[in-house]
């Protein structure tokens, strides 16, 4: 339903959206006046150490033009790779070759649960 780290009014007829996580804030309005004026009232309400146009905001990329702001998340997807030695990677269709047959086992093998795990959790993350 809702969530907790969104606040959202509309009492006039501009909107503002205000995201929260732990120490970071983002703050969204259709009016960059009134944007200059939130900071102004928040820095001196709380102690802020920085007010300034977002570049990394959990682990998403964000570019500014004049007009709109994209998100990406190349870095974080780059250093997944890294992570799990898939730099060398290609890109395919099908993530196996096709021409494999595969064979079931006689004997057990140990699989390292912890760090399949921890790719799915990534994996997971990043195509949210």
């Amino acid at each position: 339903k809702d969530d907790l780290n969104m606040l959202f009014t509309t009492k006039t007829k501009l909107y503002i959206i205000v995201l929260i996580y732990v120490d970071d804030i983002i703050i969204m309005k259709d009016d960059l006046d009134n944007i200059t004026k939130l900071k102004h009232k928040m820095m001196n309400t709380f102690y802020i150490t920085k007010l300034k146009d977002a570049m990394i905001y959990l682990k998403v990329e964000l570019h500014y033009d004049k007009i709109e702001i994209h998100f990406h998340q190349k870095q974080y997807i780059d250093r997944l790779l890294e992570r799990f030695n898939c730099t060398s990677y290609k890109l395919s269709k099908v993530p196996m070759n096709l021409k494999t047959k595969l064979q079931r086992e006689t004997r057990t093998r140990a699989i390292v649960f912890t760090m399949y795990q921890s790719l799915v959790g990534h994996n997971t993350y990043v195509s949210q």
